[in-house]
């Protein structure tokens, strides 16, 4: 059941990056991005269908190796990535250099793979094949390559997620929190998984055990790598209806005190459905009916003394010959008069 669901969010995961690519701008780094997520969740998915789908090939053990090159495929994927956020343009040679990296490593694998005893009978685990040098040569390889991207990757998010680097967005930093917590926690299970196929070869030593513990521990990995590629589509949304409820929160009771005064100000519209376009909604229309009350309220303040005052004044009915809304200072933007807003219902819930 965990691998099922680590393997549904890898798919999820693979087709948000698929749509993005697609409806975006074509750029090396969002290219790469999109192959290595692609990769991920078609080799895991090959990996756990091996046996299925080498019955219906009739060719033993060949699904794995597919689903092993589809992997690496994705590791030389990710270099490129890595590069493309290391320089704004990367250089043609350095992409060339991770692409031969990458092609080499293939061939590698595919070569051992061949003089490997594994063609007669299908192995639930290639650790229960005959010992050769070229089957622990293949492990190594696809191992050792794996282990190497995957610290990479580690590396790169400990460093671009560290907040004293700079101010980077909440969405990218927990983003990268996730991935490399994902790729960090993956390398020793990749180590669990290279010990079970070479133990045998050079100790009198079962790796069973430690194939099964990676079996155990590899949904969680790729869950958290998951969730850290879908943070990027999912934590814009939640952030932005934290901070629309926030707002709300804050705007409410002055706004409450305002139309109970004034109810000719209350709208009455149909609130859309989908839900941060609602909240957003929400706040639009009572930002127009807060205002709109102030036009008629008076109050016993000077022009444009500010939020703070206004909103004391409000809380204390100081009644006066000053229009409300004419207390609050210019602004430029929405943004702005949103702000002037806040500061005035703070003051008038502080003085309430």
């Amino acid at each position: 059941m965990t691998i099922a669901a680590a393997t549904v969010l890898l798919w999820t995961a693979a087709v948000y990056r698929v749509w993005v690519t697609l409806t975006c701008p074509r750029e090396l780094w969002r290219t790469s991005f999109t192959v290595t997520t692609v990769a991920l969740a078609a080799g895991v998915t090959l990996y756990l269908r091996r046996i299925d789908l080498d019955g219906v090939v009739h060719t033993p053990n060949l699904t794995g190796l597919v689903a092993h090159l589809v992997l690496a495929a994705g590791v030389a994927s990710v270099h490129i990535y890595l590069l493309t956020l290391r320089f704004e343009s990367p250089d043609p040679t350095r992409v060339r250099r991770c692409l031969t990296w990458g092609g080499a490593t293939i061939v590698a694998m595919v070569m051992t793979w061949l003089a490997s005893p594994v063609h007669t009978i299908e192995y639930v685990d290639l650790a229960a094949a005959p010992r050769s040098v070229a089957l622990v040569l293949y492990n190594l390889v696809f191992y050792a390559y794996m282990a190497f991207a995957l610290v990479n990757v580690t590396r790169f998010c400990v460093r671009e997620a560290n907040p004293r680097r700079g101010h980077a967005a909440l969405t990218r930093r927990c983003s990268l929190t996730l991935i490399g917590v994902g790729c960090g926690t993956a390398v020793p299970v990749l180590a669990l998984y290279a010990l079970s196929a070479v133990l045998p070869d050079v100790t009198s030593l079962s790796g069973n055990r430690f194939g099964h513990l990676g079996d155990a521990l590899l949904p969680w990995p790729l869950m958290v790598l998951s969730l850290g590629i879908l943070a990027l589509l999912t934590m814009p949304w939640c952030v932005e209806l934290a901070a629309t409820e926030r707002r709300w929160r804050t705007l409410k009771p002055l706004w409450a005190h305002l139309v109970h005064r004034h109810p000719e100000v209350r709208l009455s519209l149909p609130a859309p459905r989908p839900l941060l376009v609602r909240r957003h909604f929400r706040e639009r229309r009572v930002i127009i009916e807060i205002n709109d009350a102030l036009r008629q309220e008076t109050v016993g303040c000077r022009v444009h003394s500010g939020p703070t005052a206004l909103g004391g004044a409000l809380a204390t009915r100081q009644r006066g010959a000053t229009q409300a809304h004419d207390v609050l200072t210019a602004t430029v933007n929405e943004t702005a008069a949103l702000e002037q807003l806040l500061q005035t219902a703070r003051a008038y819930r502080a003085a309430r």
